[in-house]
Order: structure tokens, then sequence, then C-alpha cells
């Protein structure tokens, strides 16, 4: 929700009149020093776009909305990728214990990949069928704010199922620094000019004792 938030906030402010305009225009001035241009971040555009309660909403420009579009479809693509190449090789079909371990160097590494499709053979079969479910999704309109939208993808998933393998990833990150902030506190009222000498041990159990406590 940081783009749609951010976007509207920044919007709001520049459209107010009356009252305080400098106020209003420092504040602007300040978060486009802070957050810079979020429209540029691809894991963000991504994560407003599989949130069905904005989709490509906040993307008001042909350039935001083409970035947005392109970076989503890659991110799918990218999860039908890993998810074609263990359903099409013949060696994940047995699933032995010995062939599980893909971080582990193996002889038939080569052969294994010589196995799959082509990745151009791939790629475009993906492409297209990342880009048809993409306008399915983008078609339908976006839901109530005030509705779940984990909710949502768990009843639609079945529809839409590259876009929410690719939604249940990046709308399980939290939005929000408060926590860390108040451990920030917490560690500044324990380690003092006075109380400087703590071992980092033992001032991690204290923080932990005062945050949980």
């Amino acid at each position: 929700m940081l783009i749609p938030v951010l976007d509207g906030l920044q919007h709001m402010l520049r459209t107010s009149d009356g009252g305080l305009d400098l106020m209003r225009s420092i504040l602007v001035r300040l978060m486009e020093e802070k957050f810079g241009d979020v429209f540029a971040v691809n894991l963000l555009c991504v994560a407003t776009v599989v949130d069905p309660r904005f989709k490509l909403i906040a993307f008001d420009t042909d350039e935001r909305r083409q970035t947005a579009i392109s970076a989503t479809i890659g991110v799918m693509s990218k999860h039908q990728t890993t998810t074609t190449m263990e359903g099409d090789s013949p060696a994940a079909t047995p699933r032995t214990p010995n062939s599980t371990a893909s971080s582990k160097p193996s002889i038939w590494a080569k052969f294994d990949s010589a196995n799959v499709a082509t990745p151009a053979d791939v790629t475009a079969r993906q492409t297209d069928s990342a880009q048809l479910e993409f306008d399915q999704y983008v078609a339908q309109p976006p839901i109530s704010r005030s509705s779940c939208p984990m909710r949502w993808w768990a009843q639609h998933k079945p529809n839409y199922p590259m876009l929410s393998s690719v939604a249940q990833t990046m709308l399980c990150v939290p939005a929000t620094s408060v926590a860390s902030e108040r451990i920030f506190s917490k560690a500044g009222d324990v380690i003092t000019r006075k109380r400087n000498t703590l071992a980092p041990s033992k001032a991690d159990i204290v923080i932990f004792l005062m945050d949980n406590l």
C-alpha cells in the first residue's frame, strides 16, 4: 500500500487550497526527498498491482502503467518458470531424497537441464499465459478498500494461479516500521551514557524483556 498511500497523500497536499500552503509544500518536498520516485521501484509497483483493491488505479500515466505491467508480468513469468521446470524435468518426477537437494552439486545437473524445454520456447509460452491471466485480472473491477486482499486471493487462487503466487509473496510483507522503531527507542533507554558498557548479549536480553513484559 506504499504507492497508493504516498501518492494519494501527495496529491491531497498539492490540490488543497487555503490554510498552511507553505507547510503543505514542505511536506511534499520532504516526502519526495525521503521516498524518491516510488513508481520506479519495480517491487513496489508489483505489490500494488497484485493488491485487488488498487490494481492499476495508482498508475495514472502511460509510462507508469507500462512499467507496472511489465514488472508484474516479468515476476509472473519467473514464478511460472520455476513451476514449469519442476514439472517438466524428468528427474523431478520421482522426487527421491537425493534429487531434492538442488543446491548441492550434481553430475546430472547438465543432463537434467537439457531435458527441459528450450528457454525461448518456455519464455514464449509463459509470456502468453502470463499476459492472458494478467489481462483477465485487471479487467475485473477492484474490490472495496475495506476488504481483505488475502481473503480475496484465497477465493480466486484457482482463477489466477501465477498472480496469486506473486501476491502471496508480496502482500505478506508488513508495510510498517513501527515495531523496529519501538525497539530502537527501548534500546536507547537501556544503553545510556551511564550504562554504556553492557555486553551485547546482555543488552539483547534486557531489551527483549522490556519489549515483552
